[in-house]
């Protein structure tokens, strides 16, 4: 789905995505509504949003990712809504907001988002705390 225009959503929720590398590819599309990957949404691979702009939700409550590296990119990456990275979540593989705009609600504190040095699950991707997220 590289470079794809979605009117409307992209519902995953409950999807079940097996690859080497990615597993789900969005790079620089533009999606006229939220992103579902949520209720059992489960990933052996990459999701990588890289300068994808969703004009509502990215929900991941629920999601089962894995992946070497990386499980989850969202760099450059540009959200009008909401981040919702909670609910059961769990990943093998670090969250990568890097140049990340998110307009909504997001993690902002330390422990907030999964895999933080402050997070008390050990099975949650790593946080870099030099990270930074920027509002529109």
């Amino acid at each position: 789905m590289l470079g794809a225009q979605i009117e409307g959503v992209l519902h995953c929720s409950g999807t079940k995505l097996n690859a080497t590398g990615n597993a789900l590819s969005t790079d620089g599309a533009k999606i006229d509504g939220g992103v579902f990957l949520n209720n059992g949404f489960d990933s052996e691979g990459a999701i990588s949003l890289l300068g994808t702009e969703i004009t509502g939700n990215l929900e991941c409550d629920g999601a089962r990712l894995k992946a070497k590296g990386v499980a989850l990119i969202l760099d450059n990456a540009k959200v009008g809504g909401n981040v919702f990275i909670r609910g059961g979540f769990e990943s093998e593989g670090e969250i990568r907001p890097l140049g990340a705009k998110i307009t909504g609600h997001q993690p902002r504190k330390a422990g907030a988002w999964p895999g933080s040095p402050h997070s008390k699950k050990q099975n949650l991707p790593t946080f870099r705390p030099s990270t930074r997220f920027r509002r529109r």
